[in-house]
Order: structure tokens, then C-alpha cells, then sequence
């Protein structure tokens, strides 16, 4: 009889190599974000964890975008731009 193998499907946090910041709809710096969570079956991005002073904010990645002067994250408007 073959061992089957397990089926992974919860989500895992990474950590990125340097802190970015993440900055609001007006640009303004909201905290830092360090880790993101990954779905395993598909690798993709799911999740940034924002790390402010007083709480830790999950933001799905679809409501961030990357601004390029900088290279910080940034929250994106309702129709997914600002």
C-alpha cells in the first residue's frame, strides 16, 4: 500500500529580508510590514502583516500596491488605485 501524502492547504507566514514601510492613500507612513502570508498549494501572496506599536493588521494583498520611488508598499483606493 502506497503512503499517501498529506494535502497542505493553510497558509504560512514568510518574513522578507528588510522591513518596508507601507504608506497610506495620502502617502503617509503607516508602520513597517516584515512578514506576509503564502498560500501554500497555490505560492502566492495572500496577506502583508502591518507591525505598528500598538497591533499587528493583516492587509490582503490586494489592497497594496508598490510605489515605485520608494519601494514601500502602499494601500490602494477602493478601485484599486489612488
Amino acid at each position: 500500500m502506497k503512503k499517501q501524502q498529506p494535502v497542505v492547504t493553510s497558509i504560512t507566514r514568510a518574513r522578507f529580508p528588510q522591513k518596508r514601510k507601507l504608506l497610506g492613500l495620502r502617502g503617509r507612513q503607516l508602520g513597517d510590514v516584515e512578514c506576509c502570508g503564502i498560500d501554500l498549494r497555490s505560492g502566492e501572496v495572500k496577506y502583508i502583516e502591518l507591525t505598528t506599536p500598538g497591533q499587528n493588521i493583516r492587509i490582503a494583498w490586494c489592497r497594496v500596491g508598490i510605489d515605485e520611488p520608494s519601494g514601500a508598499f502602499r494601500l490602494l483606493g477602493d478601485a484599486g488605485y489612488n
